[in-house]
């Protein structure tokens, strides 16, 4: 593995480190993550692993694209949204 990409590991856990602390904080103690890598499909590969792990609820990030922008370029959230099997939060 390359250097950069355990650095932008370290950084991810790190997030999700302060994700856990502010659902403890909240009351919520199963909170659940993982980072995935090389992968082909983005949307498949969450929708997989959601599916295979029998997960509640998907949180995913949007940039908030509309219009245009997004009939172009595509959105991982609404492709999440669109084929999910469980209830999936949108964080702008």
């Amino acid at each position: 593995m390359h250097q950069y990409e355990e650095e932008i590991k370290d950084k991810i856990n790190s997030w999700f480190d302060e994700v856990r602390n502010i659902a403890k904080n909240e009351g919520i103690y199963d909170v659940k993550t993982d980072i995935f890598v090389d992968v082909k499909s983005v949307i498949e590969s969450i929708l997989d692993y959601a599916t295979s792990k029998e997960i509640d609820l998907i949180v995913v990030g949007t940039k908030g694209r509309t219009g245009l922008k997004r009939l172009l370029m595509g959105s991982i959230a609404n492709g999440i949204v669109q084929h999910a099997q469980c209830p999936v939060l949108l964080v702008k």
